[in-house]
């Protein structure tokens, strides 16, 4: 199974609390278990890029519909410590993920929402042609509720992309279940 993890963290390279944790190690127990994990980080300017090996950009064009316009964004690959992690990397005036810090900010809600707008659309463009399970873990309270919410109503907006998306929300996480178009 080919398995997204999305998360505004991940140890060793954005690290904050347990959650970075979790979703190092999980990669890994999925892995061992016979799966192509793949974990989408948020690019940090405070990220610890000495635990990054290589982070060439993998795509160059990823345009974000947000508000009245798009964000221009470019998606880099690098492994981290054996994990495949692709870097979502907005140029947006607003400068999201740009702050030296993880969080704290009073818009955190809109960053980690644009983040998860970007994480569907990269989805999308990859158009791998084989079913991809993402797997966002919500930790941070005040995000959670509003973030749910978002992914519910971007599975509706996605539906029309795809032959099916599923959302399936198991304690603080959030599954969406990713089927490619059939041409």
């Amino acid at each position: 199974m080919f398995i997204v993890q999305v998360s505004p963290e991940m140890t060793p390279v954005a690290k904050v609390g347990g959650l970075a944790d979790v979703v190092f190690g999980l990669s890994r127990e999925l892995e061992v278990r016979g799966n192509d994990v793949e974990i989408l980080l948020p690019k940090y300017d405070c990220m610890r890029y000495d635990h990054i090996f290589d982070l060439p950009p993998d795509f160059h064009d990823l345009w974000i519909p947000w508000g009245d316009g798009t964000v221009h964004c470019t998606v880099l690959f690098g492994f981290v410590h054996g994990r495949k992690c692709f870097f979502i990397e907005p140029h947006s005036d607003d400068r999201f993920f740009e702050r030296g810090c993880f969080y704290g900010q009073n818009d955190d809600p809109v960053r980690y929402a644009f983040f998860a707008k970007a994480a569907l659309e990269f989805l999308l463009a990859l158009d791998a042609g084989h079913d991809r399970v993402a797997y966002l873990p919500l930790e941070v309270d005040s995000l959670r509720d509003g973030l749910l919410s978002l992914f519910e109503c971007l599975a509706l907006q996605f539906e029309s992309r795809l032959d099916r998306v599923g959302v399936f929300c198991h304690c603080l996480s959030l599954y969406i279940h990713v089927l490619p178009l059939r041409i």
